[in-house]
């Protein structure tokens, strides 16, 4: 009888871990999640600088600026750069615009 009570247990503790997502977010919550976004987006359009990867980006940023109202669009202006020329020091500037949206988007927060 203990054990089943024990498993009860143990699949009631795994259901309320299980639904993490229905639960409330804090803004510093929804802050890291875009920053993470934003990151993935722009190491994406890094390893392989295409269009496909730079429209990507442009969502993100978009999607950034409509739910967080933070504008940084300058990411996107430094990965067309970096997509004209390939040039490690526009991949530098990338790296930079990005740095600098992680830390608007933190003291927006």
């Amino acid at each position: 009888m203990w054990m089943i009570i024990a498993e009860g247990l143990e699949c009631r503790e795994r259901e309320k871990t299980k639904n993490w997502a229905r639960r409330a977010t804090d803004e510093l919550d929804r802050t890291a999640y875009y920053i993470m976004k934003l990151m993935t987006a722009v190491e994406r359009f890094k390893i392989a600088p295409s269009l496909e990867n730079l429209d990507w980006l442009k969502k993100t940023v978009n999607q950034i600026y409509q739910r967080l109202g933070v504008d940084i669009g300058y990411v996107v202006n430094a990965a067309k750069r970096y997509h004209r020329t390939k040039d490690k020091k526009d991949l530098v500037e990338l790296n930079m615009m990005a740095k600098m949206a992680i830390k608007d988007l933190i003291t927006k927060s």
